[in-house]
């Protein structure tokens, strides 16, 4: 059997990480019951890399950096430069309420190369009544 693009016929290619259960929001779908203090379970840097090297030896997935809100980690980037060291395609899930122009350049500079950006409504007054701020 033959296929096409980087992971053809082996591995997983896409692995999402929920790096933190630490949000600003309280959004309407949130499926990790998000918030302020997060998760005594959030692996820890080390554990991060671990994880990090453990995806790259089965194949090269996009790994998407999500959450909670992962900018809300302090070692984001760090995660985000090793995974892309290891030779990962990595993207990141944000709610974007922390993304600044320099935040921004670290999100490039880190490895990072897509970002979505959650929306839920042209109507300003919708959007932030479903994320709850």
């Amino acid at each position: 059997m033959t296929g096409r693009g980087v992971n053809a016929g082996s591995g997983p290619h896409i692995i999402s990480w929920n790096v933190t259960s630490r949000c600003p929001l309280a959004c309407a779908h949130c499926y990790i019951d998000a918030g302020e203090d997060g998760s005594p379970g959030d692996l820890d840097t080390a554990e991060g890399m671990t994880l990090s090297d453990q995806v790259a030896a089965v194949g090269r997935p996009i790994l998407v950096l999500s959450g909670g809100e992962p900018l809300l980690r302090p070692d984001i980037f760090d995660l985000a430069g090793y995974a892309a060291g290891r030779g990962l395609r990595v993207a990141m899930g944000t709610s974007g309420v922390l993304v600044t122009d320099a935040v921004a350049g670290r999100v490039r500079d880190a490895g990072i190369r897509k970002v979505a950006v959650s929306l839920d409504s042209t109507d300003p007054g919708v959007h932030d009544a479903f994320r709850g701020h």
